[in-house]
């Protein structure tokens, strides 16, 4: 369930930040006394003139996921050179209900 919920996110931020490439992605299982759900971790890389664009769509947009929510999402910058920028995604997603 995890890694299908992990290849959704993945899809769902891909979709809405448009040109993009995924370099690294993974995910484990989160729990706390209440709540079940999974962090993930994503690294996107992205031209440094769309950086802030990219930014604003994640942190201003709700992300679906049938059954879950996003509980947060930080992100990190890396230039990478002249032109390319790494952007360093976590998100905790919790299950609904």
């Amino acid at each position: 369930m995890t890694e299908r919920l992990h290849a959704r996110l993945c899809a769902a931020i891909l979709d809405l930040v448009g040109p993009a490439r995924l370099s690294a992605a993974r995910v484990r299982p989160w729990a706390s006394i209440t709540f079940s759900g999974a962090r993930h971790w994503l690294c996107l890389q992205v031209p440094r003139d769309r950086v802030a664009q990219v930014t604003l769509a994640l942190t201003e947009s709700e992300l679906a996921l049938a059954g879950h929510f996003v509980a947060d999402l930080a992100i990190t910058q890396r230039v990478d050179g002249p032109e390319d920028c790494t952007l360093s995604i976590e998100v905790l997603t919790v299950a609904e209900g």
